[in-house]
């Protein structure tokens, strides 16, 4: 897939340095604690890779003036009709719309190549960009909660408000 800046494709076992710098730039993010959590050691994230390579609905975001992986795309199987829309832009790039233009094609390609009937995606409440990132790309909001994904020093949870939305293809 291709917009005016970026590329999207499948992840290859060749991306393990530039996939390894995102993730380990996502989990360094103080949203980290809003999201699932990723290895940060080579042995877990070339373990994250090699299964990310297998799915259809996983994409590196490629940056075509620079030919950098700066992202990635994820449309997450629910079951067959509905696919969890996630994805992250590296700090460096963020705030210059290369994930409102990633999404996009995603979403073509979640309605005409997947089949998807419906995207359904969450974020912390907090997470400004990210809401005003999901209700461009057309998503409406459909609730709020709260969730965990990591505990404290102590082991307990760390909750916060998330904010759910789908959008019907």
């Amino acid at each position: 897939m291709e917009t005016k800046r970026l590329i999207l494709r499948r992840f290859l076992k060749d991306d393990f340095a530039a996939f390894a710098a995102l993730i380990r730039d996502k989990m360094s993010s103080g949203l980290s604690r809003y999201d699932n959590q990723f290895p940060t050691d080579d042995e877990g994230l070339r373990e994250v890779l090699s299964y990310i390579i297998g799915l259809d609905g996983f994409f590196a975001v490629i940056v075509k003036a620079e030919d950098r992986l700066i992202g990635f795309m994820a449309l997450h199987a629910i079951d067959e009709e509905t696919r969890n829309f996630g994805y992250f832009i590296h700090s460096r790039y963020q705030g210059k719309g290369y994930a409102t233009e990633a999404a996009a094609p995603a979403i073509a390609y979640a309605k005409d190549t997947l089949h998807t009937r419906k995207l359904m995606a969450s974020t912390a409440e907090t997470n400004i960009p990210s809401v005003r990132l999901l209700e461009r790309a057309g998503f409406l909001r459909t609730g709020r909660g709260d969730a965990s994904f990591i505990k404290d020093a102590q082991g307990n949870p760390i909750v916060f408000s998330s904010l759910h939305f789908e959008r019907i293809l």
